[in-house]
């Protein structure tokens, strides 16, 4: 007992270990990254307040201290290292950054008091509310307080320089320039946003802190390395990829105005050079930017270039190179502040468990269908197998036969005593031929025992027989062949829905980005947005404001349509949130864009006496994945047979793509179950399929023919036919279908006809013309598709027609 007890004490200290060990390594990334953070401000920070503009003066440095809203201490830390480095009246400097922080907190406390709350009770509460509230007054204060600081520094330096003009006209450019400053840091401090007045804001900071900073390093060399030059192609190239050539251009204007004015064409080439190419090659463009960047700085400063920028250039050119091979390009930092809440966390979790679930899913799918595709491997080599008799019933076989003629033989003690061992391989050879050719004839015969043998062909005709009769056999029983069709189809059906499934989850990103812009021309902005699919798209947008657009929901869905390229549903519109601040969500879908009108009709052969069953078998019908589907099938002959083995093609067609299914693996799996119904010898099951599918959302249409008759289109009074030469479906192992594709517009009319018609109608013997029904379509058409049909039947009837009448007539038209 004392040692159970120990032991669980052991365990229990270890899972609190374990438990503290996640723990610490959190805290210490996330102290790494502050760490990585706050030294990135004090850089900047020190940077800027050594950028020494016009008369002397430090605007930067304290434009950024006021624009500032979090890492203060930072801040505050960087620019009193550059004050005491600069040595330009540092401990006037200093005071001037303490006495903006203190009339910061001021200001925000007692005077820019219109967003503050109630305090919450208790002391920390307290703390951290009024923490929170610090440094968010509004942006004109915070541009007074640059300003008074300046006025304030350059009143000093009026006074010690004693009273020079330069020392006015740099106080006077102090008051202007630092609440300028201000106004453009504070864009980029407040952080990145959607909306497009929000990023234009923190770019231009963005730009102005970049700016400042390679200002501050324009002379600055390291082992004959500029690091402006350095610096400044580097960023060029970031801001290039990140944000497109239009914001590289900026970027590099403005480091090429830091460092030399002559130098801003050389890294806006080279923003041109990287946005342009980078989608071709990361490499080539950066090579192709720094080779422009080169050649300008060749035509500005001649062979100086050399030393002055080529070792600045090919080294920022290829660290740029590296970062991007090893992907940090694509991280993405944010600051506590800026992390999404815990709404958006769990939002975020559930959509990675969505994804993963899907993939899981397409997986499994996946292996299911592998695993069907080895099993049909495995039954086709078994029925390959099984198709031919085996040795030892051919062998079996042969000596019955020998045994039935040669007992009453005058040669049998030769052939079977003296000569025993060369009859073996005469028997030995005749089931190494029947088995690999089916029969044998005189050639496997010795020449000796031609010349002796009296009932020789008798026996080689009785052996044959017996053979056929053996893989008669054989074959009637065998259904291996059969399994293994169904196998690979269901396989196949595996395969291509996992891939349906992908295509229509696949995220849209050309579409997307068309889709955004389209909204951000219209004043909406949403929060988040998602268009998903390829043929059919879905258009979701969350966070929109409605306020902000004056646009109805058709106009909207017209440019969406545009963007999407293809035809949408009306959005819908749903408030989330229950904040009633006019925030909702929109989703769009792809609409049918094409409609099928349609009409049938059938009769039965003439001849057949009352009561007569059709032969032909038609169908027409929607599945729910927006495709129409037109069929005739003709079974062999005519009566309850034909019928028979039409009916079961419609139906089979019929069930099988209203799930969802592919044609082409819908007619495999057809052709086996015709071929399993109808033995190997005992009959013959076939039927014809002309089959017609239209996608109603873009168009596409097919047709697809096995033993049909020929298909005609009418198009704006010309008329079209498309017939094939293949033979009916379930009397070849392998499918004999021919399938044509074509683009359906508006008006367009398909006449499906069954053998029937195509025949009565024909004008030359054999009926392959069909001249009369292109005459009846051209210049006897009407507009009623039923009063068509009958008139295509009557005619072919008073024509004679003997076989089965069936005709399918279809009208395009717009949804």
């Amino acid at each position: 007992m004392q040692e159970q007890r120990k032991y669980n004490i052991g365990a229990a200290r270890r899972e609190e270990r374990e438990r503290w060990i996640p723990k610490i390594s959190l805290r210490r990334r996330e102290l790494v990254r502050e760490s990585a953070i706050g030294l990135g401000w004090v850089a900047s920070a020190f940077m800027l307040g050594r950028a020494e503009t016009f008369f002397s003066t430090y605007p930067l440095g304290l434009a950024l201290l006021c624009a500032a809203e979090n890492r203060i201490t930072y801040i505050m830390i960087g620019l009193c290292a550059a004050a005491i480095s600069s040595g330009h009246y540092p401990a006037v400097y200093i005071s001037a950054f303490f006495t903006a922080l203190i009339v910061r907190v001021v200001t925000r406390i007692f005077i820019d008091t219109s967003e503050s709350r109630e305090l919450p009770e208790g002391f920390v509460e307290k703390i951290r509310a009024i923490n929170s509230r610090l440094f968010r007054e509004s942006v004109s204060l915070r541009m007074t307080v640059a300003s008074l600081c300046a006025f304030v520094v350059g009143l000093y330096a009026i006074i010690v320089g004693g009273y020079r003009y330069y020392d006015l006209f740099g106080t006077l450019f102090g008051v202007v320039a630092a609440p300028v400053f201000v106004w453009l840091l504070v864009g980029f401090c407040r952080g990145d946003g959607k909306k497009k007045v929000v990023r234009l804001r923190y770019l231009a900071g963005l730009a102005t802190l970049i700016g400042g900073i390679c200002y501050t390093l324009r002379d600055v060399y390291f082992f004959g390395v500029s690091v402006c030059a350095f610096a400044a192609l580097l960023v060029t190239l970031w801001m290039s990829r990140r944000e497109g050539v239009l914001y590289g251009c900026v970027i590099g204007f403005i480091c090429g105005l830091a460092l030399d004015p002559l130098y801003a064409p050389l890294f806006i080439l080279s923003a041109i050079a990287e946005g342009l190419l980078q989608s071709i090659s990361p490499i080539l463009a950066s090579s192709a930017a720094f080779a422009v960047a080169m050649t300008w700085g060749l035509y500005i400063d001649g062979i100086d270039a050399l030393t002055r920028l080529l070792p600045s250039l090919l080294l920022s050119s290829a660290l740029f190179c590296g970062i991007d091979r090893s992907g940090l390009l694509d991280a993405e930092w944010k600051s506590t502040a800026e992390r999404p809440s815990r709404r958006e966390e769990e939002l975020s979790a559930e959509r990675e468990r969505a994804n993963c679930r899907t993939r899981s899913d397409e997986e499994r799918l996946m292996a299911v269908s592998e695993s069907f595709a080895s099993l049909s491997e495995i039954f086709y080599n078994l029925s390959d197998r099984l198709r031919r008799p085996g040795i030892l019933d051919l062998r079996h076989m042969c000596d019955n036969v020998f045994d039935r003629h040669c007992p009453d033989c005058p040669s049998r003690e030769v052939c079977w005593g003296l000569e025993y061992g060369a009859s073996l391989d005469m028997i030995a050879k005749l089931c190494t031929s029947l088995h690999e050719r089916g029969r044998v004839d005189n050639d496997c015969i010795p020449e000796n025992i031609k010349a002796r043998c009296k009932e020789l062909k008798d026996i080689v005709g009785e052996i044959n027989s017996g053979t056929a009769s053996l893989s008669e056999a054989v074959l009637r029983g065998e259904k291996a062949g059969v399994f293994a069709l169904d196998y690979d189809a269901m396989s196949h059906i595996l395969a291509e829905a996992v891939e349906e499934q992908r295509e229509d989850f696949d995220r849209a990103e050309d579409a997307e980005e068309k889709v955004r812009l389209s909204l951000e021309k219209m004043g909406l902005y949403p929060d988040a947005l998602f268009v998903y699919g390829q043929r059919r798209k879905y258009v979701c947008a969350r966070g929109i404001d409605v306020s902000r657009t004056r646009t109805d929901a058709a106009s909207l869905r017209m440019r969406l349509e545009q963007a999407c390229g293809c035809a949408l549903e009306d959005p819908l519109f749903e408030f989330y949130g229950g904040n009633g601040r006019g925030r909702l969500s929109m989703t769009l879908t792809t609409r049918r864009r094409y409609t099928a009108e349609r009409a049938c009709l059938t009769a039965a052969a003439e001849g057949e006496g009352e009561g007569a069953v059709c032969g032909d078998s038609v169908c027409m019908f929607e599945n729910n994945r927006d495709y129409f589907y037109a069929l005739i099938s003709d079974g062999m002959g005519t009566g309850g047979g034909a019928a028979f083995n039409s009916g079961v093609c419609t139906l089979f067609l019929e069930k099988m793509l209203m799930a969802g299914n592919r044609t082409a693996t819908v007619l495999r799996m057809l052709n086996g179950v015709l071929r399993s119904k109808g033995g190997a010898r005992q009959m013959e099951s076939s039927a014809t399929v002309d089959l017609f599918e239209l996608d109603l959302l873009t168009g596409r249409a097919s047709i697809v023919k096995s033993g049909a008759a020929p298909t005609f289109i009418r198009r704006d009074g010309d008329i079209f036919k498309i017939h094939s030469e293949t033979v009916p479906i379930g009397i070849l192992a392998a499918i004999d279908a021919r399938k044509t594709e074509l683009e359906i517009s508006e008006g367009d009319i398909i006449v499906m006809v069954s053998d029937g018609v195509s025949d009565a109608m024909s004008e030359e013997e054999g009926g392959g013309d069909s001249s009369r029904l292109v005459r009846i379509l051209a210049d006897e058409w009407e507009d009623d598709l039923d009063r068509m049909t009958h008139k295509i039947v009557g005619r072919a009837q008073s024509l004679g027609g003997k076989d089965d009448l069936s005709v399918i007539i279809v009208r395009i038209g717009l949804y």
